[in-house]
């Protein structure tokens, strides 16, 4: 396995040319710690990488702006991109984490060039910092170190940052760029500590929704798996149990009826039996928080222990024998 140190980001694209990697402006201009990633034949890995502190912001996207030259020519249906501005919301660590960290890794992987084509990826993750936070207290977890992923977790991140970060960006480099499964963790950001979920207009419930057809048009062949909330020790965990439960009965809702796709002929439907809900561990209690909201490392070890099996299971690969690394 090749492992690029201290070189700059051009140096790092040079030496790994034959995966059609190409240098872009950002990546030009971002230190060689963002770009510090381990690849060999088969296996690409997400090292932590963060953004750095800037004094000046980025400017977020109006809201009737195309964005890159790249999602004019997209096949992306119009009306679900539509249904997506208007839901969305800018978060500059969000855009910045975007731009300085997800876009550089991705731009690196060679997109495919035709429907036959393997999936470029096995597992990518998406969502807050419980899935960001597998890059540095998770950094020993086998969810980490899966073969063929890719982390596009964000602290702080909101069901509407994630939106924003997808018409942003993701949609036009994950169009060609398709996965096997989607594991999503979302939603803890949104909780209001004695009402949970907002249900009335804008709903984070619906949100939530927009987010799962969104990834699942995306990569048509794929699954998604959402992971349930874990408790906190600064909301009730009334709230949380109630508010898991209504997020598992939206995305039964979806995988039972599922919706044509907008903006495609009356006869493209989204096939059914993609989308699956895995209950948070009930292991992990308030006790394995490293403060008020996110695991420790004994905490990820033993949600690694249930996540990954199930990964397993769902990608259709064996389970490692008993003792074996």
């Amino acid at each position: 396995m090749l492992i690029f140190r201290r070189m700059s980001c051009n140096g790092v694209f040079s030496r790994i040319s034959s995966l059609s990697c190409r240098p872009t402006k950002v990546i030009a201009t971002t230190s060689w710690r963002r770009c510090y990633y381990k690849f060999n034949q088969r296996t690409f890995h997400q090292t932590a990488s963060f953004p750095t502190a800037r004094r000046t912001s980025f400017k977020p996207h109006k809201m009737n702006e195309t964005v890159p030259n790249e999602q004019q020519e997209s096949s992306f249906p119009k009306q679900l991109r539509e249904s997506i501005v208007n839901s969305m919301k800018y978060k500059e660590r969000s855009h910045q984490t975007l731009e300085e960290v997800h876009k550089p890794g991705l731009e690196s992987i060679p997109p495919v060039t035709n429907d036959s084509d393997p999936p470029c990826f096995d597992v990518i993750f998406i969502g807050d910092s419980m899935l960001e936070r597998l890059k540095t207290t998770g950094k020993n977890t086998k969810l980490h170190n899966l073969p063929r992923s890719f982390n596009l977790g964000v602290g702080g991140d909101k069901v509407e940052n994630v939106l924003y970060r997808l018409h942003t960006g993701y949609i036009s480099l994950l169009e060609r760029r398709p996965t096997k499964l989607w594991v999503v963790h979302i939603g803890s950001n949104n909780l209001r500590p004695k009402k949970g979920l907002k249900d009335s207009d804008p709903s984070d419930y619906s949100n939530f929704a927009l987010l799962i057809k969104t990834l699942r048009v995306l990569s048509p062949k794929s699954k998604v798996l959402v992971t349930g909330l874990f408790r906190r020790k600064d909301i009730s965990d009334e709230i949380i149990r109630t508010t898991n439960e209504k997020l598992a009965r939206v995305l039964c809702d979806l995988d039972s009826l599922p919706d044509r796709v907008p903006g495609t002929s009356s006869n493209a439907a989204v096939e059914s039996g993609r989308l699956l809900w895995e209950k948070p561990t009930e292991a992990v209690n308030t006790d394995l928080l490293a403060d008020h909201v996110h695991l420790n490392e004994e905490g990820y070890q033993l949600w690694d222990e249930s996540m990954y099996l199930r990964i397993l299971e769902i990608l259709g690969e064996p389970a490692p024998s008993q003792g074996a690394d």
